[in-house]
């Protein structure tokens, strides 16, 4: 018989961290939708609707956000990733587009807008 110290294990909330940690790495310095919706005075939803609208995003096939693929190459978004339990308990992964420095100005120019997003609170 195997006896394991508790050293052996992490807490699922440590493993889950480690996983987005990764997944997420190079996305730091990028631009939630939520904060470029709150300087537009639009919620999230509606300013996505609107980016899909202009052709700017489209959603794919299991509903995720991403940027069109005339886009693409820009260098505007980075995939960021996020985890959550459906309502059957599968865990899942969700991947949504962040915005980048290059993708906030892209964004000023089709809303015109000036937008004013404060450099060290994009990781909120």
């Amino acid at each position: 018989m195997r006896i394991i110290k508790n050293t052996e294990f992490l807490p699922m909330t440590d493993v889950v961290k480690e996983m987005l940690e990764k997944r997420n790495k190079g996305t730091e310095d990028c631009v939630l939708t939520t904060q470029i919706a709150k300087c537009v005075g639009m919620s999230a939803p509606d300013l996505n609707s609107f980016l899909i609208d202009l052709g700017v995003l489209k959603r794919t096939k299991c509903g995720s956000l991403k940027i069109a693929s005339e886009y693409s190459e820009m260098g505007l978004t980075k995939q960021r990733v996020a985890f959550r339990f459906t309502a059957r308990g599968t865990f899942v992964e969700d991947q949504f587009p962040v915005w980048t420095e290059e993708g906030v100005r892209f964004l000023e120019n089709k809303l015109k807008v000036k937008l004013n997003i404060k450099q060290n609170s994009i990781n909120n």
